[in-house]
């Protein structure tokens, strides 16, 4: 009795986890969305002979793309039902038709509990012998396409399916993109039921309340409200191309229309732009929620025209400024005045560029493009369009983390800066850089200064990141900073395309401030060019870095005849560049009043009218420093910028004993009555 009571039970649990056909195509058609495919309809059996190996009426047809990507999929969602893979048997078969041999792979996604977690789905491939139907058996104990994520074996209720008919299972990858043409039919596996849903009246799955909370469903007491309805201040929106982007009156709010706002944003394109102009605008004091089950938006748009406009979600909570982490989507408008458009970012646009979908972040920004072609998943031409856009409406995320609340916080690597906000963090200046003193027009060409006019430009360009910083610390003045990349690069390039007359001045001037030590063998460096280019070389004057003192402005005027081409003949100045240089990061440099000129008041790093000579140099010993004025102070700098030495000769020589000085190169800054000089050492 005890034994057929246990072969009693293990049958019960067999004959439970039995396998169900879970869709035949026979009755409502299940939603199918796909990527690349020509199409992919319910239709007609292409072979239900008695003996084909199934004589169902319908089946799913996929035809793939062979001017599209190998890897192009078709996702259909498991009507009332899921696919079990909790149990041992981790397998379903699938009724195929192929005249031709096919591997196919399969995955598994929407998981009960991994949700839309790419991670948390499963794949497994098999191969179809061709030559008609044929049932084929998915293991997915046995994984594929293991170079993208998923896991295997899977321990989830799935609630969609995936095809790829183009896999290539010994390739661990794909057969090249190909016209074909697949059916399949009768998707059996073990029936999970249906998955919990947010309007069952149960708190199940991972929810916090009785439908809310969890992954899956709306946060607890909220729901969809506007966004953005353009009644109060305005909010901030920047446009590429546009003609104008502008809150204005309803062009019609009478009673019926559909809107009867006072005020929407109107968007007008422009026909001489790009197709892929775009109007973004900043969410005020609040987040499009895209976190839970609800992947939608609403938007009243007005259009005469029957339009299609794609929906960008931008500057998320957690992807900040990477455009691999917004999401897009498009929808329909029929034209005719206003209507409600729900965008569904469950559903992708413009799939070739950067973006996924769906979404799982809180967006604080929107963009519009109104010019978008559905069916092409590109453009329609440019055109001159008017478009009007109110009642933005969706999940409240709350409000967006600034970066000017003085608060380090969102994924900030400082206060205000790093991360989301973008830009490195700055230590900038407390004190303003050395105000210049009164010169006449023609004794000056100012560059960069608050003291003169700067010199008009036809063109600027930056290589490096170069930010205008405007009373810092409240200073009331304003500087570039920029920080060096690891190549190198240009801190600034200005270019001058009508020419610039130096033809009267002689020498350059520039306030540079390092907050903190620079690395070995930082320089800055100004670069002139002759114009037309090329026609007596370059002449390029430098500033080591490593010679400068931290944390306070350091004055330079440098003469033409000190660069590295003095003869250079300075008339009709073509370009300058202005960069710091070397192979070298890690710092950030400040630079003010940046202007040639050809006088040079005392006080100041001069190269000119203070004139100092070393010897010997390189130096096994001690260095001798002479010069035409009396030195007041000699300052000793090792490579890193670290002061190691200080005299104080007051006289016309000085002695820099080196022997307590390891081998290596050092910076001497040398102060006289007459002017400054900074000389460099090499200890052997």
């Amino acid at each position: 009795m005890k034994k057929i009571t246990i072969l009693l039970s293990f049958l019960a649990i067999t004959l439970g986890n039995s396998q169900t056909n879970l869709e035949d195509f026979e009755g409502a058609a299940p939603t199918v969305t796909n990527t690349g495919f020509t199409s992919t309809n319910v239709v007609a059996n292409p072979d239900s002979s008695t003996g084909s190996g199934n004589e169902s009426a319908n089946v799913l047809e996929l035809i793939t793309n062979g001017a599209g990507n190998a890897w192009q999929e078709a996702e259909m969602v498991i009507q009332n039902n899921t696919i079990d893979m909790t149990t041992a048997d981790k397998t379903l078969t699938i009724d195929i038709y192929s005249t031709n041999p096919v591997e196919y792979m399969i995955k598994l996604v929407a998981g009960e509990v991994g949700g839309a977690d790419t991670a948390q789905w499963s794949k497994t491939a098999a191969a179809h012998p061709g030559g008609g139907w044929a049932t084929i058996t998915f293991d997915f104990t046995v994984p594929a396409d293991t170079t993208q994520p998923g896991y295997n074996p899977p321990n989830d209720k799935f609630g969609g399916i995936v095809f790829y008919p183009l896999y290539n299972i010994a390739n661990n990858g794909w057969n090249p993109a190909a016209d074909t043409t697949t059916y399949v039919d009768n998707i059996t596996a073990i029936a999970g039921g249906t998955l919990p849903t947010c309007s069952d009246g149960i708190q199940n799955q991972d929810e916090t309340g009785i439908d809310c909370g969890g992954p899956n469903c709306s946060p607890c007491g909220i729901t969809a409200e506007i966004i953005e309805g353009f009644e109060g201040a305005a909010p901030t929106v920047t446009n590429t191309g546009f003609t104008s982007t502008n809150v204005v009156a309803n062009p019609d709010s009478s009673t019926g229309s559909g809107n009867e706002s006072a005020n929407v944003l109107e968007l007008i394109t422009n026909g001489a732009g790009n197709a892929w102009q775009e109007a973004e605008m900043v969410i005020q004091n609040n987040t499009i929620d895209m976190t839970t089950a609800d992947k939608t938006l609403t938007i009243d748009i007005y259009s005469t025209n029957p339009v299609e406009y794609m929906i960008k979600l931008v500057a998320g909570e957690v992807g900040g400024a990477d455009t691999a982490q917004w999401s897009k989507t498009a929808a329909a408008h029929p034209g005719g005045g206003w209507a409600t458009i729900t965008f569904d970012f469950t559903v992708p646009a413009d799939t070739t560029q950067p973006g996924y979908n769906p979404p799982n972040d809180k967006f604080g920004g929107i963009v519009f493009y109104p010019l978008y072609n559905i069916a092409n998943n590109g453009w329609n031409p440019a055109a001159d369009t008017t478009t009007y856009v109110d009642n933005i409406t969706a999940l409240p995320g709350g409000t967006v983390e600034t970066c000017s609340d003085g608060i380090q916080n969102q994924d900030e690597t400082g206060i205000d800066c790093g991360g989301v906000c973008g830009g490195p963090c700055y230590d900038p200046p407390t004190t303003a850089a050395p105000t210049p003193p009164a010169r006449a027009d023609q004794d000056h060409v100012s560059m960069f200064s608050s003291a003169y006019t700067d010199q008009a430009t036809s063109g600027f360009n930056v290589y490096d990141a170069l930010h205008v910083v405007a009373n810092y610390e409240g200073t009331g003045d304003t500087c570039l900073a920029s920080t060096p990349n690891v190549a190198g690069n240009a801190f600034a390039y200005e270019y001058f395309g009508n020419g610039m007359d130096l033809e009267n001045q002689d020498r350059m001037h520039v306030d540079l401030f390092l907050s903190s030590e620079a690395p070995a063998g930082a320089v800055w460096q100004a670069k002139i060019l002759q114009s037309p280019v090329g026609t007596a070389g370059d002449n390029i004057l430098t500033v080591s870095l490593n010679s400068m003192t931290p944390g306070v402005w350091n004055s330079f005027d440098i003469p033409f005849s000190n660069g590295s081409n003095g003869s250079l003949f300075v008339n009709n100045v073509e370009m300058v560049q202005i960069f710091a240089a070397g192979a070298v990061n890690g710092y950030t440099l400040y630079m003010d009043n940046l202007y040639f000129h050809n006088d040079t008041p005392l006080g100041l790093d001069d190269f000119d009218i203070a004139d100092f000579k070393v010897f010997p140099n390189p130096s096994n010993d001690n260095w001798n420093i002479s010069g035409n004025t009396e030195i007041t102070k000699v300052s000793v700098f090792d490579i890193l910028g670290k002061e190691v030495m200080t005299l104080t000769p007051n006289r016309n020589e000085a002695i820099i004993e080196a022997s307590n000085l390891g081998t290596g190169i050092y910076f001497a800054k040398i102060e006289g009555v007459k002017g400054n000089k900074t000389l460099k050492l090499i200890r052997r």
